[in-house]
C-alpha cells in the first residue's frame, strides 16, 4: 500500500493550491515512476508518498531542500539575531496551531531599520512538540549549511518549513481559516521545483 500526503502553504489561495498539487502529481510520476518513496517541493505545495506511514512521523524521510539569497548581510551579527528571534516567535505560534493548520507569518526590524518578513509552517498532523522539534532541526540544517548570513532563504523538510527575507513574499490577505489543509492535499515550496526519489526499490509489476 502506498501512502501519500500533501500540504498547501498556509497563505496560498485554494485554486493555486490545487494547480500546484496537480502539477506535482505529474512531475513525481515523471521523475520517480517506480520508486516506493519520493517527495516534491514547489513554490506553493509539497507532495510526498511512501509505502511507510507518513502521518505523525516527522522523521520518516531524510530530506531537506534549501533556497537562499546569494547576498549576505553586512551586519551579520545583528541580522542573524533578528532573524533568529523572529523565527523563534513564529515557531511558537505555528506549533500551537490546531489540527487543520500550523502556520504563522510576521516581521521584525533588522539592521538599518529594514523590515524582515518570516513564515513558518508545520504539517498539521504533528504535535506541538514535534512541530517545534522539526523547525529547530530545520534551523540547525540551514545554519550548518552556511546560510545564516544570507539576506533571505527557505528550508523545507517533509513536515515543516521556514522562510525569511527582506522582500515581501507571503500573502497577507489570505486568512488562516480560509485555507484548507489535509493529509492528501498540496503544500509549500519556492521559486523552483525539487523532486527527489528517496528509495531506489521499484514496485513489483504484474
Amino acid at each position: 500500500m502506498v501512502n501519500s500526503a500533501a500540504l498547501c502553504r498556509g497563505d496560498i489561495e485554494p485554486g493555486l493550491c490545487m494547480n500546484c498539487l496537480n502539477d506535482s502529481i505529474v512531475k513525481l510520476r515523471e521523475v520517480c515512476p517506480n520508486q516506493k518513496e519520493a517527495i516534491g517541493t514547489y513554490d506553493n505545495c509539497l507532495l510526498k508518498y511512501s509505502t511507510r506511514s507518513l502521518l505523525g512521523n516527522p522523521k520518516i524521510m531524510d530530506y531537506h531542500y534549501v533556497l537562499f539569497n546569494i547576498y549576505n548581510s553586512t551586519d551579520s551579527v545583528r541580522f542573524i539575531g533578528a532573524v533568529a528571534a523572529l523565527i523563534n516567535d513564529l515557531k511558537a505560534d505555528a506549533a500551537s496551531g490546531g489540527l487543520l493548520l500550523k502556520f504563522a507569518t510576521g516581521n521584525t526590524t533588522g539592521p538599518d531599520f529594514k523590515k524582515i518578513d518570516g513564515l513558518v509552517q508545520c504539517s498539521p498532523d504533528l504535535t506541538e512538540i514535534q512541530c517545534r522539534d522539526c523547525l529547530e532541526y530545520a534551523n540547525y540544517l540551514y545554519v550548518r549549511d552556511g546560510h545564516s548570513e544570507s539576506l533571505g532563504g527557505t528550508i523545507i523538510l517533509p513536515t515543516c518549513r521556514y522562510s525569511y527575507g527582506l522582500d515581501p513574499f507571503f500573502n497577507v490577505n489570505i486568512s488562516e481559516s480560509s485555507v484548507p489543509s489535509s493529509s492528501s492535499s498540496p503544500s509549500p515550496s519556492l521559486r523552483g521545483t525539487n523532486v527527489t526519489c528517496l528509495d531506489r526499490n521499484i514496485f513489483n509489476r504484474k
